[in-house]
């Protein structure tokens, strides 16, 4: 029954990506335009303006909330990221590996993800080396990236790209949260301004406030947390960590052994209870 209650998150944010990509439309040859030609007033917003710092991975994983169901990171500039996503989807189908269905479903829709992110990533002047994408306990799905964008900019390109503005919350400094419109761009944008980086999230429309709740409330860098699971994984185009009682099955009891670690190369995967077809163990304790 749990499973059946979140899989509409996932495969609404999936959806609304869909949505999004259409109103932003597809790529087009060099030297057309993606939008119509701006008006002086608009063009002011953002022509000139100063370029984001681009190429940025996180800083660490401790901000992870330790409840996280899926985390997941990709490393956005890998070259070899195309090839890993046609190997993640050959992991999706083995059948030893006996994925969640949401986790499965997940892994399948990242290419297009990854495409319509793309497109967003264009419009908004910004470009990531690393990407997270974290489901909530209820399900609900958020992209993080990290941004060295000014946040005022910020604010100035989602409002002149998107119709969204992004409002301060007076009661937690360097938060502010962008709703959407289901008939417009169906997504929330949030950003957080922390101490070490400035992190910029996007969810399904309508569940900003909660998703910013999750992120701020939950308790993190905990040692059995995703966020310290995924740090000991070596680097790869995908590292992605499954929370441990979404591995149970009748044929597999939860246990405090459980593994759950997932990492994703061009040319095969490794998971700490499968590695490319072949049983393993799991990695021996740091302690």
């Amino acid at each position: 029954m749990g499973s059946m209650i979140r899989r509409p998150s996932t495969v609404g944010l999936t959806s609304a990506m869909v949505f999004a990509s259409l109103s932003l439309g597809c790529r087009q040859p060099p030297g057309e335009a993606l939008t119509p030609p701006k008006t002086p007033a608009q063009t002011a917003v953002h022509e000139p303006s100063p370029a984001c710092q681009v190429g940025l991975r996180f800083a660490s994983y401790e901000w992870l909330p330790d409840d996280a169901r899926l985390a997941t990171s990709i490393q956005y500039d890998d070259p070899e990221l195309p090839a890993a996503l046609t190997t993640l989807a050959r992991m999706t189908e083995a059948p030893e590996v006996a994925l969640p269905v949401f986790a499965a479903l997940d892994y399948r829709n990242l290419p297009m993800q990854l495409g319509n992110l793309d497109r967003m990533f264009d419009a908004l002047g910004d470009s990531p080396a690393e990407l997270v994408e974290l489901h909530s306990p209820a399900g609900e799905m958020v992209w993080m990236w990290p941004s060295a964008c000014p946040p005022a900019l910020l604010a100035a390109r989602v409002l002149d790209r998107w119709q969204v503005m992004l409002r301060a919350d007076l009661e937690h400094p360097g938060l502010r949260l962008g709703a959407g419109a289901a008939d417009g761009f169906p997504f929330d944008v949030i950003t957080i301004g922390a101490l070490d980086e400035q992190r910029v999230g996007l969810t399904r429309v309508g569940h900003g406030p909660t998703i910013v709740t999750w992120l701020r409330e939950s308790a993190r860098g905990g040692e059995d947390g995703p966020g310290r699971a995924l740090a000991k994984l070596d680097p790869a185009p995908i590292r992605s960590v499954l929370a441990t009682s979404m591995l149970t099955t009748a044929s597999t009891p939860p246990t405090d052994e459980q593994p759950r670690h997932i990492r994703v190369t061009s040319s095969d995967w490794v998971t700490d209870w499968v590695t490319d077809g072949v049983t393993s163990a799991p990695p021996p304790s740091p302690n």
